[in-house]
């Protein structure tokens, strides 16, 4: 019988460990983006921020808290009427 392991698993304990495979996803991300593909990067980023999002760098380069980030790219996003 064949070992599986959940998909997201995998990724969320790479991302945490390996520095150049976040550094693909996010590049990744950004191409979707820009060529199109808003769903597809915004999933991305999801993950990635998932991951990174208590990062201290993160957080200062994008100036937002962790939920916030998260918050943004939530699929789908959850409307409020104070805005």
């Amino acid at each position: 019988m064949a070992l599986t392991r959940d998909f997201k698993v995998t990724i969320r304990e790479r991302l945490a460990q390996d520095p150049d495979f976040r550094e693909c996803l996010l590049k990744e991300s950004i191409e979707c983006i820009l060529s199109g593909d808003i769903e597809t990067g915004k999933i991305i980023l999801k993950d990635y921020f998932s991951v990174t999002a208590d990062s201290e760098e993160l957080r200062s380069l994008v100036d937002k808290s962790p939920e916030n980030l998260i918050r943004m790219f939530r699929r789908p996003p959850k409307l409020r009427s104070d805005h």
